[in-house]
């Protein structure tokens, strides 16, 4: 529990922006902080901050360690929202060969975020990735793709592996072919 007579409105901020209220629960243990306007005004990362020492401990009156803290604000999750091929489609001329696989995103991502290590390939076709571009403002990423052999290939993002607003990581996705 806080000494309640050690805390401010102003001892949490969100985006360098203070607090305007607060209340006690939990034996003083837990304290909720309330906003009059939103410190969140735009998408991306955000950070939370109590400075060490601004509040006291009920137990020992020692100072609250300093607690910093990011999240990611997104209005909209990144996720895919097609293939070419399409899910469940053919990568042709037969193999082997090398073939593009293009990934659409229901927003623009942020290109640093993007490496050929994103895309997981497994299946019977020997299939690896060997280089990726973005087309279309960046709501595509192009992977280039080699395959040995015909056959089956799925196709994986792990979650979060690619982001928008360089903190919105997308939805996992995973798409078989032939």
């Amino acid at each position: 529990p806080v000494n309640v007579s050690t805390v401010a409105a102003g001892d949490f901020t969100v985006n360098g922006l203070p607090a305007s209220s607060f209340t006690f629960s939990n034996g003083n243990a837990t304290i909720t902080f309330h906003f009059n306007t939103s410190p969140v005004t735009v998408q991306g990362p955000q950070a939370m901050h109590i400075a060490a020492g601004s509040m006291l401990r009920q137990s020992d009156g020692m100072g609250i360690f300093d607690f910093t803290c990011s999240f990611c604000y997104a209005v909209t999750p990144l996720q895919v929202v097609s293939t070419v091929p399409a899910v469940g489609g053919t990568f042709t001329p037969p193999a082997p060969g090398n073939y593009n696989y293009d990934i659409n995103f229901n927003q623009p991502v942020d290109a640093a975020s993007v490496q050929d290590s994103d895309l997981m390939v497994s299946g019977n076709s020997g299939p690896s990735v060997t280089g990726h571009s973005l087309l279309n403002g960046n709501m595509t990423v192009r992977f280039t793709l080699h395959m040995n052999f015909g056959g089956m290939l799925t196709a994986s993002l792990g979650v979060g592996a690619i982001t928008a607003n360089s903190c919105n990581g997308n939805a996992v996705f995973t798409g078989n072919y032939t």
